[in-house]
Parts: structure tokens; C-alpha cells; sequence
């Protein structure tokens, strides 16, 4: 029944997030003291993690792609979680590539997260992350190469992951803005039914 439940919530998300996303568009187009700092109330960060939560999150990037292998999924996620925003970058990765590492655009956007290597060159080399374009078709450094590029558009955002995730992909997009929200929606509900829990068992046995 809980199941049921959360299905039915997923979907009414869906249904009104257009709306919302025309709401949370004016935020990013006219940033100003009174942006909310934290859209979503609550984000599950690595200090949330734990072997079960990684295993559903592993299953869950392999149910949605056809062309990786189940090594590739945990791979995807233990780099993910080497971050501040792991579910944010999972969350990109599916609207960007569905978990592709191999992925490429027809603007030079490469990899996971579709990085384009043009536009963050100088900034990819001073960090040490890619010297060279196919370099982003590694998946340590596709992730890493994210990770600058959302906290570039966390910065922007002043610290509202809501407006960075919109942020990312650069343009108005409500498709592309619905998936990856709905995505995130989708692996909090995973950490809130298996991370969360064997927090909470791991507290009861101490």
C-alpha cells in the first residue's frame, strides 16, 4: 500500500510541476535576496549513505539503461558519492545520458553528464580534471568534471539545489526540468525506504 501511495505522489509531482517549474523559473531568471535558499527542505547527502542505500541506487541506474552492466552502475554510484550532492548528480546523469557513459551531443557535450569540453577548458585543466576531450568519456572524470560544473551553478543558485539542477543543462527546457526533478524525487524515496531505514535499525541496536 505504501508503495501505492507513493506512485499515486510521484505522479501528481508530475502532473504539477509544470506549474511549479514556471515558479522556481522566475527564481533562476531574476535571482534576488528573497530566492528561497533551500526549495527542497531536505537533500540526502553522502553523511545519509550506507552499503543498502548504494545497492538501490545501483539497481535503480541499471533499470534505467539498456547498454551498461550492473558493475558499471555501482561504479557510477560509489563516484557519485565521493561528492557533496550525490543524488543531484545521479539525478543529472539520467536527463543528460541514462547513465551513458559513452554518450555523446551534437554540441560537444560528452559522457555521463554531458560535459561540454569547449566551454570548460581552462577550468578543467587548472583543476587537473581533463586535459582532453575524450578524457570525459572516463566515468571518475565525467563525475568529477559535474561535480564542477553543478557547484558553479550551486554558486549561482546561492546554495538552492532546486535552481541548480534547473541550472544545469543551461537552457529552458520543461521536459528536460521535469525528468531530472521527478528523477531526484525518485532516489530521496529511495534513501528515505532503505538508507534512512537501516539508519534507523543501526540506531535501535546502539
Amino acid at each position: 500500500m505504501r508503495k501505492v501511495l507513493k506512485s499515486i505522489f510521484i505522479v501528481a509531482i508530475m502532473a504539477g510541476t509544470a506549474i511549479f517549474l514556471g515558479l522556481i523559473w522566475n527564481y533562476v531568471e531574476s535571482p534576488s535576496e528573497t530566492t528561497p535558499q533551500s526549495v527542497i527542505q531536505y537533500v540526502p547527502t553522502p553523511s545519509h549513505d550506507s552499503p543498502e542505500f548504494r545497492k538501490e541506487l545501483a539497481k535503480y541506474v541499471y533499470s534505467k539503461s539498456t547498454r551498461i552492466s550492473r558493475a558499471t552502475s555501482k561504479k557510477i554510484v560509489d563516484e557519485a558519492f565521493r561528492y557533496e550532492q550525490p543524488l543531484c548528480l545521479l539525478s543529472i546523469m539520467k536527463a543528460e545520458s541514462k547513465y551513458l557513459p559513452s554518450a555523446t551531443g551534437s554540441s560537444g557535450d560528452i559522457g555521463l553528464g554531458q560535459v561540454v569540453f569547449e566551454q570548460h577548458t581552462a577550468a578543467l585543466a587548472k583543476l587537473g580534471i581533463a586535459r582532453e576531450a575524450r578524457d570525459l568519456y572516463d566515468i571518475e572524470v565525467n563525475i568529477r568534471a559535474m561535480n564542477m560544473v553543478f557547484r558553479e551553478k550551486m554558486r549561482i543558485a546561492k546554495g538552492n539545489p532546486m535552481q541548480a539542477l534547473i541550472l544545469y543543462n543551461g537552457k529552458h527546457r520543461p521536459v528536460y526540468h521535469t525528468e531530472i526533478l521527478t528523477t531526484f524525487l525518485e532516489l530521496s524515496f529511495l534513501w528515505e525506504d532503505r538508507g534512512h531505514s537501516d539508519a534507523r535499525k543501526g540506531h535501535t541496536a546502539k
